[in-house]
């Protein structure tokens, strides 16, 4: 079955399923080999109205492994449609895919002191030399070793191996990695942690 978002007025032919919009902006417009098309970014506006969270981050990731994401064009595209009932979810989804806070490394220090006084965690050592690497946040006691990972420097090929040597040579020295990110900076990490500490 073929779904086709057209204006009112446009008539379905066999083996096509008609959505309705009252409003299709150019942006939203694209091509495929000719054939006209919504972009991705209307595409998975509309496709949040029909999908649960599951299937709707199913299909987010698949954008990203496509590399046609592009979380902008998205909010554009939501401001032009007010009232979308699948904005929410979408919004949500889209959460984990949003460009990190351009924030130097003492903002995550930061964050990451805040957290622990919050939740009564011992004071990290931070940016310091262990097994002749440095690394970002160190509880030596319990040879526990935090690195935050942001997406523009730790997901390319080089940084995917060489994190890998560091984790091994710490774990060689019977310290323990934990790699977060800056949305991982919240209460599930600072339970993690609290275990590791207690165990260690």
């Amino acid at each position: 079955m073929i779904e086709v978002t057209a204006p009112r007025g446009c008539k379905p032919k066999p083996g096509m399923t008609i959505h309705r919009s009252r409003l299709i902006h150019p942006d939203d417009r694209a091509k495929r080999d000719g054939i006209p098309t919504t972009s991705v970014a209307r595409t998975l506006v509309d496709l949040a109205d029909v999908l649960n969270d599951r299937q709707l981050t199913r299909a987010v990731r698949q954008a990203e492994l496509l590399n046609v994401l592009d979380v902008r064009t998205i909010d554009e595209a939501l401001e032009r449609l007010p009232g979308r009932k699948g904005r929410h979810r979408l919004k949500r989804v889209l959460a984990a895919h949003r460009p990190e806070p351009r924030l130097l490394r003492s903002e995550a220090e930061r964050k990451l002191k805040q957290l622990c006084e919050r939740h009564r965690l011992p004071q990290p050592q931070f940016n310091v030399q262990v097994a002749g690497y440095e690394v970002d946040v160190y509880w030596p006691e319990a040879k526990l070793a935090l690195e935050f990972d942001g997406a523009e420097t730790h997901f390319t090929r080089h940084a995917f191996h060489a994190d890998r040597r560091r984790d091994r040579a710490l774990a060689v020295e019977g310290v323990q990695t934990l790699r977060v990110t800056w949305l991982d900076l919240g209460v599930v990490l600072a339970g993690q942690v609290k275990k590791i500490l207690r165990r260690r």
